[in-house]
Order: structure tokens, then C-alpha cells, then sequence
């Protein structure tokens, strides 16, 4: 009676370990099915990725053949060349030097000032008497044109009127990148952009300068001249909530408007007003 005994445990141990083994293999397969479908899923979603990529790529190689079809008056901007074209019926009107931190694609001008044109998308071209000097990067969205230029076309840009930017953007470090925020005023429609990358964050009317300016006594030289400074600045430092504290030029403004005179008092000195009785 003991071989039938020991025969039965071996039988029941081959048993186990064949179940085990099976059961093993089970749990691979259910692995190797799993690692197959994440791969398939992977494959389909780098082919999805790949097919927007080209199809990309197809749109943007498209925006010069529209602009050379364009009939109508339209900007073209080549990013590669650094140059802007006023186009109309296929002939070039006028050739423009430009600075491009904008991205290539279609916009249309949503409104123009004597300094500054906005596009839809937030996009900016901007007037720069000092372009040629100017090694400043160019923020992204923005287009800095010379003043004479973005002067000489303003009356033909009315809302609507489009503006490609197409070609190759020249890896030459002259863009600021997209992640740094920067901000933009315009003079003419006392206005100011808060802008990162292409999008614009805030904006807010804002008092500029005047360019006027306010002599200290009548007929004598020039003590101030109300310009807001021109170019490409950098913020040294800010301060929240400051308390104003009224300039010389203030009291003088003030004792204009009323007919009045001025006079710089040294601390602890006193004056006579006439018919003040003292």
C-alpha cells in the first residue's frame, strides 16, 4: 500500500507544477498581449502625430503660393529674409526691412495707429526709427518695421486686409524666447500690451507723452519736454501702490492755468502775498 501512496503524491506534485507552470505561462501571454497593444497604440498615435506634423507642414508650404495668388492689396512677410512686402495684383508696391519674431501662418489687420498694427491673432507690427541699429531681440508676435515705412503704407491697411508670413525663421538667436513675458505701448493709442509668446495676457489704456513742452518762465529755455522714451527697454525694478509725489513741473502746470506766478521757497522761508495783510 505505500508505492500506491507515494505514486499518488508524485502525481499530485507533477500535477501542481504543471499548473503552475501553465498558470505562469498564462500570465506572460496576458504581458505580451498587454505590451502589443500599448505598441499598437504607441505606433497609431506617433502615425497620428506624424500625419498632423505633415499636415502642418503642407499648410505652411501653401501660405507663399496663397499670398502669390492673392490679387487683392496684402503684406507678405518673408520671416527668412527679414523683409515685408506691400503686395497688390502681383506687383511689389514697396520693400520693407523688418525684424520678425512672429511665427509663420495667415493673419488679417484688426487696426492700425500712426505706430502700430494689431492682427488677429495678437500679433504686432510696430514702428522703429532705429531699426537698422537695433541688436535688441525681437519679442515673439511682434514685427518691428521701420516709422517711414509703416507710415508710407498705413493708409492702404484697413480691417481685414491680410497679412502672410511665410518662409524658413533663421535660427540666429534674434527672437526672445516664448516662454519670457515682455510688454508693448503703444504711443499714438496710449495703449499697452502684456504679452508671452504670441498671446497677449492683459492690456489697458495708459498715459503717454505728449511731446510737448513746459518753460519754466515765458520766453526762456525749455525746463521740460513730456516725450515717452522710444526703443526697447528693460525693467529694472517695480513698486506696487507708490505714493506720488508732485514734480516742480506740477506747480508750475498748476499756476499757468490759473494765472499765477512761481516762486522756489528755500525751507523756512516766508513771502509777502500782496493783499494777504502780512
Amino acid at each position: 500500500m505505500i508505492a500506491p501512496q507515494r505514486s499518488t503524491i508524485w502525481l499530485a506534485v507533477a500535477i501542481a507544477a504543471t499548473l503552475t507552470v501553465a498558470g505562469g505561462l498564462f500570465v506572460k501571454r496576458e504581458q505580451l498581449r498587454g505590451d502589443l497593444a500599448r505598441l499598437a497604440d504607441w505606433r497609431a498615435s506617433d502615425s497620428l502625430r506624424l500625419a498632423a506634423a505633415n499636415a502642418a507642414r503642407r499648410r505652411l508650404a501653401l501660405i507663399r503660393p496663397r499670398a502669390e495668388a492673392d490679387r487683392a492689396l496684402h503684406l507678405a512677410v518673408a520671416v527668412d529674409s527679414s523683409r515685408m512686402y506691400l503686395v497688390r495684383e502681383g506687383a511689389v508696391l514697396r520693400t520693407m526691412p523688418v525684424r520678425v519674431g512672429a511665427s509663420r501662418g495667415v493673419r488679417a489687420v484688426t487696426v492700425s495707429s500712426a505706430d502700430t498694427v494689431a492682427l488677429g491673432d495678437g500679433t504686432l507690427i510696430y514702428a522703429d526709427s532705429a531699426l537698422a541699429a537695433d541688436t535688441v531681440p525681437v519679442p515673439p508676435g511682434v514685427v518691428v518695421a521701420r516709422a517711414s515705412d509703416l507710415q508710407a503704407i498705413l493708409p492702404d491697411l484697413v480691417p481685414g486686409t491680410k497679412v502672410y508670413f511665410y518662409g524658413q525663421p533663421e535660427s540666429s538667436g534674434d527672437t526672445l524666447p516664448n516662454t519670457k513675458p515682455y510688454i508693448v505701448v503703444s504711443i499714438n493709442d496710449h495703449r499697452l500690451w502684456y504679452r508671452q509668446g504670441d498671446r497677449t495676457l492683459y492690456t489697458t489704456r495708459v498715459a503717454t507723452g505728449t511731446g510737448e513742452a513746459l518753460q519754466k518762465d515765458s520766453g526762456g529755455p525749455v525746463s521740460w519736454k513730456f516725450d515717452t522714451p522710444r526703443g526697447r527697454l528693460v525693467v529694472l525694478s517695480k513698486e506696487t501702490d507708490p505714493v506720488w509725489v508732485p514734480p516742480d513741473w506740477h506747480y508750475v502746470e498748476m499756476a499757468r492755468k490759473k494765472h499765477l506766478g512761481t516762486v522756489k521757497l528755500k525751507r523756512g522761508q516766508s513771502i509777502t502775498i500782496p493783499g494777504g495783510g502780512g
